[in-house]
């Protein structure tokens, strides 16, 4: 036998609606697994309701990344009401592990820009949770284990009323390491 240590982002995405965005709304991640719901691989990686995939992970970090799906960018209203007017919780079973403002969790993914343009000038402006680098994430100071049977609980609360101006899928990434044994 022999044991191999993988990198494995495990990831899940919930959909914010246009329109008004109410105090109070909780976003809950890692509770529809795949193909329940019609979320897609571009959605999520989890086959079990609040379970990891893997028999054996340990999670070393997580990230938050916002984007659309449309032929327009994210805006930067929109981003940064998004960062500053929620928080975020993550648990395993009922212990918080992490409780934050979403502005504190880097995305490490990549630059979300957004460009207006009018007959006599054109503005890009450049938004982005972090530098896009794959080691760009919040770093846990203890790794958390989970077992497959360990509960995990994420949420996204909106704690201040305000209105998307799109919709806007916002994707966690947990960084995990699984551990694999080959016969």
């Amino acid at each position: 036998m022999a044991n191999e240590i993988l990198r494995q982002p495990i990831y899940d995405t919930q959909t914010i609606s246009a329109g008004s965005v109410s105090a109070g709304t909780t976003y809950k991640f890692f509770a529809v697994p795949l193909g329940q719901s019609s979320k897609t691989l571009l959605d999520t990686n989890l086959t079990t309701a609040g379970q990891l995939p893997y028999a054996n992970a340990t999670v070393v970090g997580l990230r938050v990344h916002a984007y659309t799906r449309g032929s327009s960018a994210i805006t930067v209203g929109d981003y940064n009401q998004l960062l500053n007017n929620c928080t975020l919780t993550f648990k395993k079973e009922d212990r918080v592990i992490l409780e934050c403002p979403l502005y504190m969790i880097p995305s490490g993914i990549g630059l979300t820009g957004g460009i207006t343009t009018t007959a006599t000038t054109t503005t890009l402006t450049a938004i982005s949770n972090g530098m896009p680098v794959k080691t760009n994430y919040f770093d846990l100071l203890q790794p958390e284990p989970f077992e497959s049977r360990d509960r995990l609980q994420f949420d996204v609360d909106v704690k201040v009323t305000w209105t998307a101006s799109a919709e806007i899928h916002v994707v966690v990434i947990l960084e995990a390491q699984i551990g694999k044994i080959y016969r």
